[in-house]
């Protein structure tokens, strides 16, 4: 008869449950220098890319729009069938009428 290990990580306390004490102690590790070279590690090759690809990003206006559900829906589905993000669907969307010049 085997006996399996089980891999559970503690559940850590909201800051909110400790005592204060120990609200006391999780923050002090915030109040020390880093040592860089001990505590800190290169990007890889993937954190580098999305780190360069957000740094190059163009800033960007953000829209709150009224959609129906299943329009959403539609276009989300739509848009992970061509490999696209949603916002990246809509906006191709939105340059097609404007260069199509559709009413």
């Amino acid at each position: 008869m085997t006996i399996m290990k089980q891999n559970r990580k503690k559940k850590r306390k909201s800051f909110f449950d400790l005592t204060p004490d120990e609200r006391d102690r999780e923050v002090a590790r915030f109040d020390r220098e880093i040592d860089i070279e001990k505590e800190t590690r290169p990007l890889t090759a993937k954190e580098r890319a999305l780190f360069e690809k957000m740094r190059a990003g163009k800033p960007r206006s953000v829209y709150v729009l009224p959609l129906d559900g299943k329009l959403l829906g539609q276009a989300s589905a739509a848009a992970r069938k061509r490999g696209m993000a949603l916002d990246e669907f809509i906006i191709n969307g939105i340059r097609g009428m404007i260069a199509f010049g559709h009413r």
